[in-house]
């Protein structure tokens, strides 16, 4: 299988891609280069692809050894995302294109898990229908007090 080399050994590689998968799966969203990212996507995929056909035990122990040791994300993967996951088979991340990088002119872009999107998506509308419930009322009550202090006057 022909692997992207980035310029770097193979140690280096490897921890490279564990360290941008940990903070991938962390933090659901990151921007790094794009030829980063393409390397960081099959790697994430395959994590997740092997938690999904273990057992919650074992599917932890594959996670933290894909993961070099780091266990809140070995965590997270079996708990969150083999039940977020569970009805696909593929397609667990996207890769987003942005400016390029203004130093060096390198391609960037921001690689993301799919699940996350749709939950913000959800939240923010939950969090607009609360403040339209939320406002709505403080008209309703601005408008009592202004009908007391009226009849009071009189």
């Amino acid at each position: 299988m022909k692997t992207l080399k980035l310029g770097r050994k193979k140690a280096h590689r490897t921890s490279l891609v564990r360290n941008l998968a940990v903070s991938l799966i962390l933090h659901e969203r990151i921007t790094t280069t794009q030829s980063k990212a393409k390397l960081v996507q099959g790697y994430v995929e395959r994590i997740i692809n092997r938690v999904k056909k273990e057992n919650d035990l074992n599917g932890y122990r594959v996670a933290l050894s894909m993961l070099g040791g780091a266990q809140k994300p070995a965590k997270k993967v079996v708990e969150v995302m083999k039940k977020n996951f569970s009805a696909t088979r593929s397609g667990f991340t996207r890769i987003i294109k942005t400016i390029n990088r203004q130093g060096d002119n390198a391609p960037m872009v921001i690689i993301e898990l799919t699940q996350k999107t749709e939950d913000l998506l959800k939240k923010a509308t939950d969090k607009i229908d609360e403040k339209k419930k939320t406002k709505g009322t403080a008209v309703v009550e601005k408008k009592e007090k202004r009908v007391k202090r009226a009849e009071s006057k009189k």
